[in-house]
């Protein structure tokens, strides 16, 4: 089987280059000619003694995604198409916002999960993303970033990107040994030096993996609940009938988080469906004494989900308005990009319009 050097982590690679007779800082400096010099070809790593430099160049892949089309919406946010080494594609999301630059990036090529009101289930699931795949949406959108779109961070010259959230194609946890891998690479010093509380990954509630990855990760939580109830979640998130709501909070109340951390709930609202007073009387007694902060995502439309449709304004203000009355931590968080299909919940392989 093939080795790819984004796929390892500082301590695999450091076990390569132990095995090879060579000190282990070898392994920090090929880190840092990847991912701080942004360096591909293991020739010009100068620093590097020539024989890992020919042993990687025959016996480890560094395997490029391809940006193949960009896409820049009315507010900004840019979306990218990736084509995979097999031909298959993921989308990834850049999103500006008061001196933040986020990036949502993809874990699977579709998803198994079947969610009724997400574009990406409604093209199945083809397969899972290699760590590699993960961490190369990351760099490549962060060098287009920097190169082309002129950002920068305060305190890099390399970084632009500030943020990173597993939000995109797939259900992240569904991949764990990647992701988990990936955020590993992801925050190591010796490379792109992403802090723990900067990573957010998100999940649809399957229950053994919140739990294998609090004890594996520390990477912040997101939680898909979008329901106050069994039935409707059901309904809306088939996963349900597996992992119901009920126990899934129970997992959220016992995770072993540190002190001032929580989980992220989201919540999509739908016009007639989830949006009611009691929908938000229900919700405000389930998230009582748990360590969350809600945040309210009003639907986005998209023909796959033609049944769907946001929730008027007061609507929206009269159930935001209930859950803080009631002590709820809450937000309400209007997804950017739509024009241009890179808002939450639309996400698909797919060719759109080219940026000019």
């Amino acid at each position: 089987m093939t080795i790819e050097l984004k796929s390892l982590n500082l301590n695999d690679l450091t076990g390569i280059v132990t095995g090879l007779g060579k000190p282990a800082y070898a392994a920090k400096n090929i880190y840092r000619w990847i991912y701080k010099r942004r360096m591909e070809d293991f020739a010009n790593m100068t620093d590097i003694a020539k024989l890992l430099r020919e042993h990687f160049q025959r016996n480890i892949s560094n395997t490029n995604l391809k940006i193949i089309e960009t896409q820049r919406a009315k507010d900004d946010c840019v979306k990218f198409l990736f084509e995979l080494h097999d031909s298959n594609t993921v989308e990834a999301v850049l999103i500006p916002h008061e001196g933040r630059l986020t990036l949502c990036v993809s874990t699977q090529v579709g998803c198994k999960m079947d969610c009724q009101f997400c574009c990406t289930a409604k093209q199945g699931f083809t397969r899972n993303l290699e760590a590699y795949e993960i961490v190369e949406q990351v760099l490549k959108s962060n060098d287009y970033a920097r190169d082309v779109l002129k950002y920068r961070t305060d305190d890099s010259e390399i970084r632009a990107v500030t943020n990173i959230v597993y939000m995109g194609m797939g259900e992240p946890l569904d991949n764990i040994d990647s992701v988990v891998k990936s955020i590993e690479i992801l925050s190591e010093d010796f490379g792109p030096g992403f802090g723990m509380r900067k990573i957010t990954v998100s999940t649809c509630g399957l229950i053994p993996k919140v739990e294998e990855f609090k004890k594996r990760c520390a990477a912040k939580l997101a939680v898909s609940l979008n329901a106050a109830d069994e039935k409707t979640r059901s309904e809306l998130m088939p996963i349900n009938r597996a992992y119901p709501m009920m126990e899934l909070l129970q997992t959220i109340k016992k995770l072993p988080l540190k002190k001032f951390e929580f989980v992220t709930i989201e919540y999509i609202l739908f016009k007639g469906f989830n949006d009611r007073m009691e929908d938000a009387k229900n919700l405000a007694k389930l998230l009582k004494d748990l360590p969350i902060k809600l945040n309210l995502i009003p639907f986005n439309a998209h023909e796959y989900a033609p049944g769907f449709s946001a929730p008027d304004e007061r609507t929206l203000h009269d159930f935001y308005g209930y859950l803080a009355s009631k002590g709820v931590i809450c937000n309400v968080r209007y997804s950017r990009g739509a024009d241009i299909a890179a808002a939450c919940g639309q996400l698909k392989s797919r060719h759109g319009k080219r940026d000019a």
